[in-house]
């Protein structure tokens, strides 16, 4: 059996390591993961089931928990050459559509109306002969999974079609709201990123105020900007709530491809905001790790 130590670690980060123990396995064997923290468990057995894997949880006698994923057969079988091109030449589905809520309300200016907005958009789409594939909830936006949301009934009917549902560990924990959670399941950040990534179309309600629908598929010009990476998950959403009261229009957003450090999580910002946010990073104590100038959408 190998043991892998999350202890400490925040969401994505024991599903990514217990992802790369099991990807060095070189026969059947059981992967235990070590965690502290309740989401970290049920996103482990949210792996184990999408994966096929056998999974058994317990909590031991200093309050912590195992996590152990029973791996029976190694996918080890050699792809043929039309399947290993198969790998690069495929193409998302063409109705793989995702809806990513990040705010319990919509647009900027007035948050009283901005909350009756959101709340029609979301009815709006429970209307639609063709809903979304996936609705992603994180930061604020997690709010509408949970008791109390105005929105739950109409969130419950387009459960019921077939849509996934699905809210950010990380940010119900901030929120404490883990045990308030009314309507689908909790995901994780790596989850969060990879759904995104496998979009067709991507969209995003607090755009459609300026009428912007983030198609994944349309070209956009790369220009360089500023990204700061965290050891936790927890201070980049920190940031965002405080960089956003200051007016700093920078976003949270999954670790980039070419950053290997971090905690699966950055903040994107314009070059120009570097001193304003390091102002604020110091003011309310944020702990960051690194600050890189790269070039992205």
């Amino acid at each position: 059996m190998i043991t892998v130590n999350a202890i400490g670690d925040t969401c994505p980060i024991p599903v990514v390591k217990t992802k790369k123990a099991i990807e060095a396995l070189t026969q059947p064997d059981t992967v235990e993961t070590l965690v502290d923290n309740e989401v970290a468990v049920e996103n482990l057995k949210k792996m184990a089931v999408q994966k096929g894997y056998s999974c058994d949880s317990s909590k031991l006698d200093d309050g912590s928990y195992s996590v152990k994923l029973t791996i029976e057969t190694l996918n080890t079988e050699a792809l043929s050459d039309t399947d290993e091109a198969s790998q690069y030449t495929c193409r998302p589905a063409a109705d793989n559509r995702v809806v990513v809520i990040s705010s319990s309300y919509m647009g900027d200016g007035s948050e009283e109306l901005g909350s009756v907005l959101i709340k029609g958009f979301i009815y709006a789409l429970s209307q639609q002969d063709n809903p979304p594939e996936t609705m992603l909830f994180y930061n604020g936006g997690a709010k509408l999974t949970c008791e109390g949301s105005e929105s739950l009934e109409d969130l419950k009917e387009l459960k019921s079609r077939g849509v996934k549902i699905l809210t950010c560990g990380t940010c119900l924990n901030y929120y404490e709201l883990s045990d308030k959670l009314a309507v689908g399941e909790v995901t994780n950040m790596y989850d969060i990123a990879e759904k995104m990534a496998g979009a067709s179309l991507i969209v995003s309600p607090e755009s459609c105020t300026r009428c912007e629908v983030m198609d994944k598929n349309l070209a956009r010009e790369k220009k360089k900007r500023l990204i700061i990476t965290f050891e936790t998950t927890t201070a980049p959403l920190k940031l965002d709530i405080k960089g956003k009261a200051c007016g700093i229009p920078g976003r949270t957003i999954p670790l980039p491809s070419v950053i290997s450090a971090g905690c699966g999580l950055a903040w994107r910002a314009e070059l120009t905001d570097r001193e304003c946010l390091i102002a604020i990073i110091k003011e309310h104590d944020i702990r960051w790790e690194s600050m890189y100038e790269i070039c992205l959408v």
